[in-house]
C-alpha cells in the first residue's frame, strides 16, 4: 500500500487598493494591487498598478498569481461622479439654519461658529456678503428681498449651506 503527501497550497489573498472610490469625470485613478507575485487587469494590462479614467462607474478586476503558481481574483468598484462644482451641505447638519424658510422676504441666518457666507440668487449674482462672527452671535438678519430662490454659499462659492425662498417680497 502506498502512503501518498497531499499539500494543500493557500490561495493568494488578492486585494485592490485605491485612494477613493469616487472621482470626477475626466480625472483619473490608480489602482493596486496587492497579495500575489503577478497581476493581470481586467483591461488587459499587467502589473501589479494601473491608472484607469472611466468616463462612468465601473468595476475592475485582477487576477493575482502567486509563487506557487495559485491565482485569486479581486475586483473593486470606481465610481464616477459629474461634480459639477457646487455640493450640496449635509442636511442633517445643524451648522447654518435659516428661518423662517419659505419666508417673505425678511428672515435670519444663524450659526454655530463664525462664517463668510454669500446670498446668491438664482443666477449666480451675489445679492449680500453676510459675516456670522461670534460678536453677533453667529447671527444675521436679512430684509428686503425680492421674491425668488436664494442660496448660501461658502466663501469658496462651492458648497451650498441652504436654499432660501422667498414666497413673498418686494414687487
Amino acid at each position: 500500500m502506498a502512503i501518498y503527501t497531499i499539500n494543500v497550497i493557500s490561495l493568494p489573498s488578492v486585494s485592490i487598493t485605491l485612494d477613493r472610490d469616487t472621482i470626477c469625470l475626466g480625472e483619473s485613478i490608480s489602482l493596486s494591487a496587492n497579495g500575489a507575485l503577478n497581476y493581470n487587469w481586467s483591461t488587459m494590462e499587467s502589473g501589479s498598478a494601473i491608472t484607469v479614467s472611466p468616463a462612468v462607474t465601473s468595476i475592475y478586476a485582477v487576477d493575482g498569481t502567486s509563487t506557487t503558481g495559485c491565482k485569486n481574483t479581486a475586483s473593486i468598484t470606481v465610481n464616477v461622479a459629474a461634480c459639477t462644482g457646487i455640493r450640496t451641505f449635509d442636511e442633517n447638519s445643524a451648522a447654518v439654519v435659516v428661518f423662517p424658510n419659505p419666508n417673505n422676504g425678511h428672515f435670519t441666518i444663524k450659526a454655530s461658529s463664525c462664517q463668510i457666507l454669500y446670498l446668491i440668487n438664482e443666477l449666480g449674482i451675489i445679492m449680500k456678503a453676510i459675516y456670522l462672527t461670534e460678536e453677533s452671535g453667529f447671527e444675521s438678519a436679512i430684509d428686503n428681498l425680492e421674491r425668488g430662490v436664494y442660496f448660501l454659499v461658502d466663501s469658496k462659492y462651492k458648497l451650498i449651506q441652504k436654499k432660501i425662498i422667498v414666497a413673498e417680497g418686494l414687487h
